[in-house]
């Protein structure tokens, strides 16, 4: 039988990291103790540092501690892919690592024609620019060692594709929000990027990575659709009442469910305003993150991986039900694909899988 601070705790364990009111807790634990327990049981576990409290303006909020050794694992992580480019790195801010030469990032030449692309979305990417706001100059962000727009672009090198099928670097609308207080509405529109598309005869792949940035501290469940409007790129309410029941119901702690849902509304808005550029053809939206093997030496990262690979699964199987209920149009299909790095190295050119498995620890 669970003590009651066990009883707490398991109630906590649903949404880890996030506030959660002591009303919440007590109407949750109302069958198994009073608020009189409930408040002396949490005084506890803040006195003894398990965890924290916060006063809200609706009174105290409680939530787990994030585990600080995550960060200074993710840091190391980081330095140690940074360390396997040798000479060619330099450092610039903070713990990020930078080539000075874009070729040195990449596995083959392939790389050229994306830099053309990713230069007509945003000349970040290609070129040094300077932050507006607090006027420092940055490298350009493909020459980040650990950039995860340089990992697609690797992947892609080694699917066997003709350039001709590839597009990089696509941002779509995906919801047209109310307008944020003071400010124009096309500031405030939120976007989904893509590191590519790829087109095939039967099928189109939106590919999307990450590499180490799963491994920040989450944040709070997404319920992105309702924060920034309703106001859909669609018209079909059938399919709108679906997206937000699915927002509403999915919930996340580890996964970023904020990015993945303007994506379904981009994804989809994009079909039926065009349907005629995916007649007969599977549409893949594919999620690719970068794993840890069950060796790692980072084992507060690993267990970290692990949960967000579960919830990661959870919500591919919830998303693909949800894609169930959307209206298409005929011949088109829809499904989202949540990948490792590892699964996907696999399936490409042994040259770039030995490039892939020597350049990013732990593969």
């Amino acid at each position: 039988m669970l003590t009651k601070e066990e009883q707490i705790k398991n109630v906590m364990e649903l949404i880890p990291f996030t506030p959660i009111s002591q009303t919440r807790l007590s109407v949750a634990l109302k069958e198994e103790m009073n608020d009189q327990d409930l408040f002396l049981i949490l005084s506890g576990l803040v006195q003894e540092g398990k965890i924290k409290m916060n006063m809200g303006t609706k009174g105290p909020e409680y939530y787990r501690i994030w585990n600080n050794k995550i960060d200074e694992e993710r840091k190391a992580l980081s330095k140690d892919m940074n360390s396997l480019m040798g000479e060619n790195v330099f450092f610039f801010p903070r713990f990020d690592g930078y080539v000075a030469n874009i070729k040195d990032n990449f596995c083959n030449d392939s790389f050229q024609y994306a830099l053309s692309c990713y230069n007509q979305i945003n000349n970040e990417y290609v070129l040094w620019h300077k932050n507006n706001k607090t006027g420092v100059v940055y490298p350009p962000k493909l020459n980040a060692v650990n950039s995860a727009d340089a990992l697609a672009i690797n992947i892609i090198s080694g699917l066997g594709v003709d350039e001709s099928q590839v597009t990089y670097a696509l941002e779509f609308e995906s919801l047209v929000p109310e307008p944020l207080r003071d400010r124009p509405e096309e500031i405030s529109a939120p976007k989904a990027f893509f590191a590519a598309e790829i087109n095939y005869e039967d099928s189109v792949d939106f590919v999307q990575t990450r590499l180490l940035e799963q491994f920040y501290q989450p944040t709070r469940p997404g319920l992105w659709a309702f924060q920034y409007g309703e106001r859909f790129l669609f018209n079909d309410e059938e399919s709108k009442a679906a997206i937000r029941d699915y927002a509403k119901k999915v919930g996340s702690v580890y996964f970023d469910l904020t990015d993945l849902l303007k994506t379904i509304t981009a994804v989809y808005s994009d079909i039926l305003a065009t349907p005629e550029e995916y007649q007969n053809k599977k549409v893949n939206i594919l999620y690719i993150a970068y794993n840890l093997k069950d060796d790692s030496k980072y084992e507060n990262l690993k267990e970290f991986n692990k949960e967000y690979l579960l919830e990661a699964k959870r919500i591919e199987e919830k998303t693909n039900e949800l894609f169930q209920k959307l209206h298409l149009p005929e011949g088109v299909s829809l499904e989202y694909q949540f990948l490792t790095l590892g699964e996907v190295a696999e399936n490409l050119t042994e040259d770039v899988k030995e490039y892939l498995k020597k350049r990013y620890l732990n593969l």
